[in-house]
């Protein structure tokens, strides 16, 4: 029987236990605080300054985000080529309308 099938024929300690229990807490405790946190930063993110560009890259496609100054730059430079983009440039006041 080679000794890596013995730890199989082992019963569960009290200590292997009580460690398995306290990975189930944690888990409980952090589930509900992940999905907290990531509401806050999206709420938040809605009402930000920014513009989001998706375009090709070496690896296929990239989601890039812009806030603030670098959004004007973006919008300079891609708004040309996409059309969600320069809807979005416009209605934030980075580029005057047509």
């Amino acid at each position: 029987m080679p000794a890596e099938s013995e730890r199989l024929y082992r019963r569960v300690s009290r200590r292997d236990r009580w460690f398995l229990a306290l990975l189930l807490v944690a888990a409980l405790v952090a589930t509900p605080a992940a999905v907290v946190l990531l509401q806050n930063n999206s709420a938040r993110g809605a009402n930000d300054r920014c513009v989001t560009v998706m375009r090709a890259s070496i690896m296929g496609g990239a989601t890039y985000k812009y806030c603030g100054s670098r959004a004007v730059g973006a919008c300079r430079q891609f708004a040309g080529e996409h059309k969600a983009l320069a809807a979005r440039c416009e209605e934030l006041g980075f580029m005057p309308r047509p």
